[in-house]
């Protein structure tokens, strides 16, 4: 009798080891956010897509993102990918949008202009799944595409309108700078149903007689489009097609706030323009604005103007006679390079030039 209590007993010492055992096992540790801004993990997975143009929204909780001068659109609601494959004179070239239904780009390696669906097609990015416009075609003389580099990080850019018209800046065989305006239509694409096809409808060469002088497109306000020769002024192109002298100047940037549109300029120092017609006509604002502004890459949202420096992000209060700043809180964003900042659902979606950031829309407007 005397065994078996013995060997109860060190059955029930057996026991209680392994439950001291089972209560020792780590648990998983949780990384809190401790950040305002913190990364988009997905994008961290993927290397190749750390070094990040631009971005546009394009709706349905889509981004559509140029990764180190290729393009890829981000569904953050299923945060599935799908990557393109065309090559980008600039990995800092804003992404254009028709209607948002497609995304421009183009590429100096094949002189195309590639007309991209921001649809997912059933068969990916199969061929036929996208549009090229070979410039040679259209026009023999081309040479390169001009993406003049307005600032270290934002490049002139192709432009749309929702009229599906489209600047596009480049040089041609006597190294002198074009402008080339090419009209679209938009039809039915019978080979998908209920996808749309693209055609040209119409194109117009515009050429300046100064061989080494840079061009660019800078910017559209309604059915008015606006470029720049390097030291021979600032042009608008209107609904009729015809090219206009505005002043000479330099356009840096557009934006509208409270109905009316605004440009920052460098005549003779920095200024800030109005315009209450659309942008056929303007009148200086602000004269002697500080240099800084004109370096700030300057964007839309909720119905406010809100401007980019390197890693921080500022909402502008346009005054009777001058234009101030408030700082948005960008912890978490500090060393990293800005190229732009998107709406999502309800996050702020941040681009930089090394990864991709977000906060909750409910945190974003605060300031320091």
């Amino acid at each position: 009798m005397k065994r078996i209590a013995q060997l109860i007993l060190l059955l029930c010492v057996a026991v209680a080891c392994r439950k001291e055992k089972i209560v020792e096992v780590e648990k998983p540790v949780y990384i809190t956010e401790t950040h305002h801004w913190n990364p988009v993990s997905e994008f961290e997975n993927y290397p190749s897509c750390k070094n990040v143009g631009n971005a546009n929204y394009i709706g349905n909780g889509q981004i559509v993102f140029n990764c180190e001068g290729k393009y890829s659109i981000y569904d953050s609601t299923t945060n599935a990918y799908r990557f393109g494959t065309e090559v980008l004179s600039s990995e800092i070239q804003k992404t254009p949008l028709i209607q948002s239904k497609f995304f421009l780009s183009c590429s100096n390696y094949n002189s195309y202009i590639f007309i991209v669906p921001t649809k997912r097609l059933s068969n990916g990015w199969a061929a036929g799944s996208q549009f090229y416009f070979p410039m040679k075609t259209i026009d023999p003389t081309f040479i390169n595409f001009n993406f003049y580099e307005i600032n270290w990080w934002q490049h002139s850019e192709i432009i749309s309108t929702t009229k599906n018209k489209i600047l596009i800046s480049y040089k041609d065989s006597l190294n002198r700078p074009s402008i080339l305006l090419t009209q679209l239509i938009i039809n039915d694409w019978s080979i998908y149903p209920g996808y749309d096809k693209v055609d040209s409808l119409y194109t117009k060469k515009i050429s300046f007689p100064y061989p080494n002088y840079a061009s660019g497109t800078r910017g559209v306000i309604g059915e008015n489009l606006f470029f720049w020769m390097q030291l021979r002024g600032t042009y608008r192109i209107n609904y009729n097609n015809d090219t206009i002298f505005l002043g000479n100047y330099n356009l840096i940037d557009l934006f509208e706030t409270n109905g009316k549109f605004y440009s920052i300029t460098d005549e003779a120092g920095i200024k800030l323009k109005e315009s209450s017609d659309s942008g056929a006509t303007w009148q200086d604002k602000v004269i002697n604005l500080p240099s800084i502004f004109a370096s700030l890459n300057y964007f839309n949202m909720d119905g406010r103007v809100f401007a980019t420096y390197n890693s921080q992000i500022f909402e502008i209060v346009l005054g009777t006679a001058n234009l101030t700043t408030k700082e948005i809180n960008n912890d978490g964003l500090t060393g990293n390079v800005i190229t732009s900042v998107n709406k999502c659902n309800n996050k702020i979606i941040v681009s930089t030039k090394s990864g991709v950031y977000y906060c909750n829309y409910s945190e974003f407007y605060q300031y320091k």
